[in-house]
């Protein structure tokens, strides 16, 4: 889902919200949106398989519905 050697970081809050990222910052660290994002054009800006991720997550009975998508600088 990541390219190799990459590491991708996972938030669960407890609110039940999900953030997913390579970035561990602003996956981890930042509240909500960072203001240096912007929106993504489609996967192709994002650096790992989102969709692939999602599949695998429902796979596990976790159902995740994309609220906001940005690509961290």
């Amino acid at each position: 889902m990541a390219h190799p050697g990459q590491n991708l970081y996972l938030h669960l809050s407890p609110d039940g919200r999900v953030k997913i990222g390579t970035c561990s910052h602003c996956v981890i660290h930042e509240e909500g949106r960072p203001e240096r994002s912007w929106d993504p054009q489609g996967d192709r800006e994002l650096d790992f398989d989102r969709d692939a991720l999602l599949k695998a997550l429902r796979n596990l009975g976790v159902n995740v519905v994309i609220e906001e998508e940005y690509v961290c600088p």
